[in-house]
């Protein structure tokens, strides 16, 4: 019984330590401003940043816009190293951050970068949310 009330506590501790960490996690991408310039760009398309960021990546130039989405990309290849390690589910993924993941694909530009600069593990997050064509 008494190992029993202590797998119990052990559960409960490492729910709420786990909980904690998600909120990181959410805290990090929602409240920080670290990407909340990025996200507005992209969810809203606000010009004449959106024009700049795509010529800038599509040029190269290693500006502060590229470092800017870099990061924000950074983000999601995190999360999607965290899964792969078995640390966060798909589940928690969809549930705190699918509308962002998602809403990259709507930009061909940033896949493809995402594609060609080593973003392994957020391009397969991508590619699994791409809407299939109807045969």
């Amino acid at each position: 019984m008494v190992q029993y009330s202590r797998l119990l506590v052990f559960a409960a501790v490492n729910s709420s330590g786990r909980a904690e960490w998600l909120d990181g996690l959410y805290t990090r991408f929602y409240e920080q401003s670290q990407y909340k310039r990025m996200r507005r760009v992209l969810d809203y398309e606000i010009e004449p940043a959106l024009g700049t960021l795509r010529k800038a990546i599509e040029e190269g130039d290693g500006s502060d816009a590229t470092e800017e989405l870099v990061d924000y990309l950074n983000f999601f290849e995190f999360l999607g190293s965290l899964k792969e390690m078995g640390q966060l589910s798909e589940r928690e993924i969809s549930m705190m951050f699918e509308y962002y993941v998602t809403r990259l694909n709507d930009h061909p530009f940033i896949v493809r970068f995402a594609e060609t600069q080593g973003f392994e593990r957020l391009s397969a997050m991508l590619k699994a949310r791409r809407p299939t064509k109807d045969l």
